[in-house]
This record gives structure tokens, C-alpha cells and sequence, in this order.
């Protein structure tokens, strides 16, 4: 018997600002997720092997979602804005919700999350405007079983 799997269709994004959604992601491409850590490394005269240890950066993640309306425009001058200072207060929360077949359920949020770089792309006159963003986040909860 085959055991169902997660997919990309039980998969919802929100962007929140201070408690107010500011974009609910349906139409998204991509979800890619990765958790920072790095491998440390250090030799030492007189041992003869390296000594290893391990350092946590954060989380990081890359989506890509099709244009729906402008309001992706209101994101990115949100972002850019608290970038540049001129509202150095507002805060991004990016929720991401996995609901598994078997009934089980997922809430991953991404707190405080600081914005990287971001980009708009028409491949061709048949093809659909993306948006590509990406972010980091220190502050990551995962709450299984939250619905």
C-alpha cells in the first residue's frame, strides 16, 4: 500500500505585518526551506585529528508565486522601506501551513524575517509574471497539531 505524501497543494503561505495579513500566497511556484548551520572545523599542533563543532545561523527560505494583483507592489515597498529606515519599527512574519493527508498539520513561523534579495520576471508573452523573494529568520517556531 502506498503512503501518501505531502504535496505542494496542502502547502498555504501568509505574509503578516504587525498582526495584519498583507499577502496570503495561493498561486506560489516554490518553497524551498533550509535551515543554516554550519560545520566548524579547527586543527591543532600536537593532535592528530581536527576537532569539529557546529555554529546555527537561522533559517532561511526562497519562494517564487505567480502575480495575482498589485499588491505585492504594497510588500516590496513595505520592505524596502523598513530596509532603508523610514519605518524601522514593522515587523514580517511569514506563516507556512502544511496540512498532511493523514490529518496531521503543520504551522512553521517565521519571525522578525529580514528580506534578501527579490526579483520580477516575465520569461515570454505566454508565460506568467513571478515574483522570487528571499528571507531569513532567527526566530522560527514550528507548532505541530496547531489546527
Amino acid at each position: 500500500m502506498a503512503k501518501n505524501r505531502l504535496k505542494g497543494q496542502e502547502v498555504s503561505i501568509r505574509i503578516v505585518n504587525d498582526g495584519e495579513l498583507v499577502e496570503a500566497i495561493t498561486s506560489f511556484g516554490s518553497l524551498e526551506e533550509s535551515e543554516d548551520q554550519e560545520l566548524l572545523q579547527d586543527g591543532f599542533l600536537g593532535e592528530v585529528v581536527d576537532e569539529y563543532d557546529e555554529a546555527y545561523h537561522g533559517d532561511k527560505f526562497t519562494l517564487e508565486f505567480q502575480v495575482r494583483d498589485a499588491q505585492w507592489r504594497v510588500l516590496w515597498k513595505a520592505i524596502k522601506d523598513r530596509a532603508q529606515r523610514r519605518t524601522p519599527n514593522v515587523k514580517f512574519n511569514v506563516v507556512v501551513t502544511d496540512l498532511y493527508p493523514a490529518g496531521d498539520t503543520e504551522i512553521t513561523t517565521y519571525g522578525d524575517v529580514k528580506w534578501g534579495p527579490r526579483s520580477k520576471s516575465t520569461g515570454s508573452r505566454k508565460d506568467f509574471v513571478k515574483l522570487k523573494m528571499e528571507g531569513a529568520s532567527s526566530d522560527v517556531g514550528h507548532d505541530p497539531n496547531a489546527i
